[in-house]
Protein backbone atom coordinates (compact mmCIF):
# COMPACT_ATOMS: atom_id res chain seq x y z
CA UNK A 1 0.00 0.00 0.00
CA UNK A 2 3.11 2.54 0.56
CA UNK A 3 4.05 1.73 -3.16
CA UNK A 4 0.83 2.58 -4.17
CA UNK A 5 0.23 5.74 -2.60
CA UNK A 6 3.90 7.05 -3.54
CA UNK A 7 3.82 5.96 -7.14
CA UNK A 8 0.37 8.22 -7.14
CA UNK A 9 1.29 10.70 -5.79
CA UNK A 10 4.89 10.86 -7.79
CA UNK A 11 2.77 10.60 -11.38
CA UNK A 12 0.88 13.19 -10.53
CA UNK A 13 3.36 15.56 -9.57
CA UNK A 14 6.56 14.83 -11.10
CA UNK A 15 8.27 11.93 -13.42
CA UNK A 16 11.64 12.55 -11.64
CA UNK A 17 11.09 13.06 -7.80
CA UNK A 18 10.09 9.47 -7.12
CA UNK A 19 10.14 8.21 -3.61
CA UNK A 20 9.56 5.24 -2.11
CA UNK A 21 9.40 3.72 1.79
CA UNK A 22 11.87 0.88 0.89
CA UNK A 23 15.25 1.68 2.14
CA UNK A 24 17.26 -0.11 -0.51
CA UNK A 25 18.11 1.88 -3.56
CA UNK A 26 18.15 -1.14 -6.27
CA UNK A 27 14.28 -0.57 -5.68
CA UNK A 28 14.17 2.85 -5.98
CA UNK A 29 15.69 3.08 -8.74
CA UNK A 30 13.92 -0.30 -10.52
CA UNK A 31 10.93 1.50 -9.85
CA UNK A 32 11.87 5.11 -10.76
CA UNK A 33 12.51 3.13 -14.48
CA UNK A 34 8.85 1.70 -13.98
CA UNK A 35 6.86 4.76 -13.03
CA UNK A 36 8.58 6.89 -15.83
CA UNK A 37 7.72 4.23 -18.43
CA UNK A 38 4.03 4.20 -17.86
CA UNK A 39 3.81 7.85 -17.61
CA UNK A 40 5.62 7.99 -21.43
CA UNK A 41 3.52 5.49 -22.21
CA UNK A 42 0.35 7.71 -21.10
CA UNK A 43 1.20 10.63 -23.15
CA UNK A 44 1.30 8.97 -26.22
CA UNK A 45 -1.68 6.88 -25.95
CA UNK A 46 -3.98 9.57 -24.57
CA UNK A 47 -6.96 9.71 -26.82
CA UNK A 48 -6.93 13.10 -28.82
CA UNK A 49 -10.67 14.83 -29.80
CA UNK A 50 -10.91 15.12 -33.31
CA UNK A 51 -11.69 19.17 -34.11
CA UNK A 52 -15.27 18.91 -34.90
CA UNK A 53 -16.48 19.04 -38.73
CA UNK A 54 -17.20 22.84 -39.25
CA UNK A 55 -17.87 22.55 -43.15
CA UNK A 56 -19.29 20.29 -45.57
CA UNK A 57 -19.41 20.65 -49.70
CA UNK A 58 -21.22 17.86 -51.65
CA UNK A 59 -20.33 19.34 -55.46
CA UNK A 60 -21.85 17.84 -58.36
CA UNK A 61 -20.47 16.69 -61.60
CA UNK A 62 -22.70 16.76 -64.27
CA UNK A 63 -23.43 15.02 -67.46
CA UNK A 64 -21.52 11.64 -66.82
CA UNK A 65 -21.47 8.82 -64.31
CA UNK A 66 -19.19 7.96 -61.97
CA UNK A 67 -19.67 4.25 -62.65
CA UNK A 68 -22.47 2.82 -64.79
CA UNK A 69 -23.79 -0.68 -66.28
CA UNK A 70 -21.75 -2.13 -69.22
CA UNK A 71 -24.78 -1.99 -71.11
CA UNK A 72 -24.29 1.81 -71.31
CA UNK A 73 -21.27 2.97 -73.63
CA UNK A 74 -22.40 6.94 -74.20
CA UNK A 75 -21.79 8.95 -72.24
CA UNK A 76 -18.46 7.56 -70.48
CA UNK A 77 -18.20 6.78 -67.29
CA UNK A 78 -15.42 8.74 -64.84
CA UNK A 79 -14.48 5.93 -62.93
CA UNK A 80 -11.14 4.55 -64.72
CA UNK A 81 -11.71 6.99 -67.89
CA UNK A 82 -7.89 8.16 -68.51
CA UNK A 83 -9.77 11.79 -69.45
CA UNK A 84 -10.38 12.17 -66.14
CA UNK A 85 -6.76 11.63 -64.63
CA UNK A 86 -6.93 13.54 -61.16
CA UNK A 87 -10.89 12.29 -59.84
CA UNK A 88 -9.23 8.95 -60.73
CA UNK A 89 -6.04 9.24 -58.62
CA UNK A 90 -8.55 10.25 -55.70
CA UNK A 91 -9.31 6.56 -55.68
CA UNK A 92 -6.02 5.08 -57.02
CA UNK A 93 -4.92 3.17 -53.88
CA UNK A 94 -0.81 4.09 -53.80
CA UNK A 95 -1.53 7.40 -55.62
CA UNK A 96 -0.28 10.13 -53.39
CA UNK A 97 -3.58 12.18 -53.98
CA UNK A 98 -5.76 8.82 -52.54
CA UNK A 99 -4.30 9.71 -49.10
CA UNK A 100 -7.03 12.61 -48.85
CA UNK A 101 -9.92 11.36 -50.09
CA UNK A 102 -12.25 8.52 -48.43
CA UNK A 103 -13.80 6.44 -51.19
CA UNK A 104 -16.75 3.36 -51.58
CA UNK A 105 -14.79 0.65 -53.59
CA UNK A 106 -17.79 -1.13 -54.29
CA UNK A 107 -19.94 2.19 -55.60
CA UNK A 108 -22.60 1.32 -57.97
CA UNK A 109 -25.49 3.03 -58.74
CA UNK A 110 -28.91 2.41 -56.68
CA UNK A 111 -30.91 4.52 -58.43
CA UNK A 112 -33.40 2.67 -60.92
CA UNK A 113 -32.77 5.48 -63.72
CA UNK A 114 -29.42 6.83 -64.97
CA UNK A 115 -30.54 9.67 -66.93
CA UNK A 116 -32.52 11.98 -67.28
CA UNK A 117 -30.88 13.84 -64.20
CA UNK A 118 -34.16 14.88 -62.32
CA UNK A 119 -34.35 11.79 -60.57
CA UNK A 120 -30.77 11.18 -59.36
CA UNK A 121 -31.16 14.18 -57.90
CA UNK A 122 -34.21 14.26 -55.88
CA UNK A 123 -32.75 10.79 -54.87
CA UNK A 124 -29.31 12.35 -53.95
CA UNK A 125 -31.49 14.56 -51.39
CA UNK A 126 -34.62 12.07 -50.43
CA UNK A 127 -33.35 8.37 -50.55
CA UNK A 128 -35.45 7.99 -54.02
CA UNK A 129 -36.68 9.30 -57.03
CA UNK A 130 -40.47 9.21 -55.88
CA UNK A 131 -41.25 8.03 -59.34
CA UNK A 132 -40.11 11.29 -61.02
CA UNK A 133 -38.38 9.97 -64.37
CA UNK A 134 -38.51 12.99 -66.10
CA UNK A 135 -36.42 16.86 -66.22
CA UNK A 136 -39.85 18.73 -65.48
CA UNK A 137 -39.67 21.71 -63.18
CA UNK A 138 -41.10 21.41 -59.85
CA UNK A 139 -45.14 21.35 -60.60
CA UNK A 140 -48.18 19.46 -59.06
CA UNK A 141 -48.75 18.76 -62.72
CA UNK A 142 -45.48 16.77 -63.42
CA UNK A 143 -46.14 15.25 -59.67
CA UNK A 144 -42.61 16.12 -58.92
CA UNK A 145 -43.10 18.30 -55.61
CA UNK A 146 -42.14 15.41 -52.88
CA UNK A 147 -43.70 15.87 -49.35
CA UNK A 148 -41.42 12.98 -47.66
CA UNK A 149 -38.88 13.95 -45.32
CA UNK A 150 -35.73 15.43 -47.52
CA UNK A 151 -31.84 15.25 -46.10
CA UNK A 152 -32.14 19.22 -45.92
CA UNK A 153 -35.43 18.97 -44.03
CA UNK A 154 -34.03 16.92 -41.31
CA UNK A 155 -30.38 19.60 -41.14
CA UNK A 156 -33.54 22.37 -40.83
CA UNK A 157 -35.12 20.59 -38.13
CA UNK A 158 -32.06 20.07 -35.78
CA UNK A 159 -30.64 23.54 -36.32
CA UNK A 160 -27.84 22.78 -38.47
CA UNK A 161 -27.23 25.31 -41.72
CA UNK A 162 -26.86 23.99 -45.15
CA UNK A 163 -27.05 26.13 -48.40
CA UNK A 164 -27.64 24.99 -52.03
CA UNK A 165 -24.97 27.14 -54.70
CA UNK A 166 -26.57 26.78 -58.12
CA UNK A 167 -24.99 28.71 -61.13
CA UNK A 168 -27.18 31.46 -62.76
CA UNK A 169 -30.60 31.07 -59.97
CA UNK A 170 -30.43 34.53 -59.92
CA UNK A 171 -32.32 34.63 -63.18
CA UNK A 172 -35.22 32.39 -61.90
CA UNK A 173 -38.23 34.51 -62.04
CA UNK A 174 -39.73 32.91 -59.51
CA UNK A 175 -36.64 33.04 -56.75
CA UNK A 176 -35.65 29.23 -57.78
CA UNK A 177 -38.29 27.48 -58.89
CA UNK A 178 -38.34 27.95 -62.22
CA UNK A 179 -35.67 27.31 -64.78
CA UNK A 180 -34.12 30.20 -66.61
CA UNK A 181 -31.60 30.33 -69.66
CA UNK A 182 -30.42 33.02 -72.26
CA UNK A 183 -28.55 36.05 -72.75
CA UNK A 184 -27.58 39.38 -70.79
CA UNK A 185 -26.26 41.88 -71.99
CA UNK A 186 -25.58 43.14 -68.78
CA UNK A 187 -24.17 39.43 -67.38
CA UNK A 188 -20.51 38.17 -67.85
CA UNK A 189 -19.94 34.62 -67.27
CA UNK A 190 -17.34 34.44 -64.62
CA UNK A 191 -16.02 30.82 -66.15
CA UNK A 192 -16.09 31.35 -70.01
CA UNK A 193 -16.88 35.01 -70.57
CA UNK A 194 -19.90 34.36 -72.04
CA UNK A 195 -23.45 36.75 -71.48
CA UNK A 196 -25.11 33.02 -71.65
CA UNK A 197 -26.93 32.25 -68.28
CA UNK A 198 -28.61 28.72 -67.70
CA UNK A 199 -30.11 27.41 -64.50
CA UNK A 200 -32.27 24.22 -64.38
CA UNK A 201 -33.80 23.33 -61.38
CA UNK A 202 -33.51 19.91 -62.34
CA UNK A 203 -30.31 20.34 -61.09
CA UNK A 204 -31.05 21.65 -57.60
CA UNK A 205 -32.81 18.77 -55.47
CA UNK A 206 -33.58 20.94 -52.32
CA UNK A 207 -36.31 22.92 -55.22
CA UNK A 208 -38.25 19.81 -55.03
CA UNK A 209 -39.11 18.98 -51.59
CA UNK A 210 -41.67 21.33 -49.69
CA UNK A 211 -39.21 20.78 -46.36
CA UNK A 212 -37.16 22.72 -48.27
CA UNK A 213 -38.19 24.47 -51.40
CA UNK A 214 -39.35 27.69 -49.35
CA UNK A 215 -35.89 27.76 -47.86
CA UNK A 216 -33.75 30.93 -48.91
CA UNK A 217 -30.76 28.40 -48.68
CA UNK A 218 -31.69 26.41 -51.59
CA UNK A 219 -31.23 29.32 -54.26
CA UNK A 220 -28.05 30.61 -53.12
CA UNK A 221 -25.39 31.88 -56.27
CA UNK A 222 -21.95 31.26 -56.99
CA UNK A 223 -21.34 34.83 -55.93
CA UNK A 224 -22.21 34.13 -51.96
CA UNK A 225 -20.03 31.32 -51.77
Amino acid sequence: MTFQRHFAAAAFASSTDIRLSEPTGSGTRHVRRFAVGLLVAAAFSSPVAAAPISTVFVIAMENHNFTQPGSLASPQQLYGNVAAPYLNSLVTPGNPNAQYSSYFSNMTNVAPGIHPSEPNYIWENGGSNFGVLADADPAAAANNIETATSLTGQLTAKGISWNSYQEDVQFSSTGGLTSASGTNAGYTNPYNGSHQYNYAVKHNPMAFFTDSNSNPAAYRTFAQL
